[in-house]
């Protein structure tokens, strides 16, 4: 009677799921499904993030590699370049070691220059100086030629006379004529004094011709 209305046993929910086994048979053991997704979930994003990592040091490295290789490339062409310019350098240095020296030449022949311009310029003075001694000179020879020849000419007019008597008047314009050659004033009167004169003694007048000859000669030796 008790038993009949005793209110029915309810089943928990854990006995419709996970029924006990029966006696003498092993016990399952329980599922792990739900640990693994969970831990699954967490290495996702984590070897995401690892792999992510190594992504971007493997790229940087090969960007750097890349401009590590550039950087070297360039130095070895800056290296070949600055050596081509040191070579360059040591030829302009050996440039201008020739240009000083050049340079310094230069300014020993200018002042050589300078000097022998000096010279040259007394030189011409020297030169100008002797050519005026020259023309003096010539001037003077050409006037005691002038007087050789009106000697020689009185000379034959006496030699011709026997003395200085009987003169014509052609032997006296002949005589004036070369007595002007030289220039000499006092020559001339006396040569008009010997030919006009006849009243003064012969030795006298050809003595005046003589005296003013030789005065005019020793005026341009």
């Amino acid at each position: 009677m008790s038993e009949q209305n005793a209110p029915p046993e309810t089943e928990s929910p854990e006995s419709e799921t996970t029924p006990y086994p029966k006696t003498g048979e092993e016990k399952p053991e329980p599922k792990k499904e739900k640990k693994k997704m969970p831990q699954l979930l967490f290495c996702l994003p984590v070897c995401f993030l690892l792999f992510a990592v190594s992504a971007v040091a493997v790229y940087l490295y090969l960007d750097k590699r890349s401009d590590y290789n550039k950087l070297s490339s360039d130095n070895s062409s800056l290296q070949t370049e600055l050596d081509k310019y040191s070579n360059y350098t040591e030829t302009i240095e050996g440039y201008e070691t020739e240009i000083t020296t050049l340079e310094e030449e230069n300014d020993k022949l200018e002042e050589d220059k300078k000097e022998l311009t000096d010279k040259n310029a007394d030189l011409k003075e020297d030169k100008k100086d002797l050519n005026a001694e020259v023309d003096t000179y010539e001037q003077k020879q050409a006037k005691i030629s002038a007087y050789n020849v009106f000697l020689k000419y009185v000379v034959d007019v006496v030699n011709t006379h026997g003395g200085f008597i009987n003169l014509t008047d052609a032997e006296y314009q002949l005589a004036r004529q070369k007595a002007q050659a030289t220039g000499d004033n006092d020559l001339v009167s006396a040569v008009d004094t010997a030919w006009n004169n006849t009243e003064l003694d012969q030795v006298l007048r050809f003595m005046n011709i003589l005296d003013a000859v030789v005065s005019g000669i020793n005026k341009n030796i």
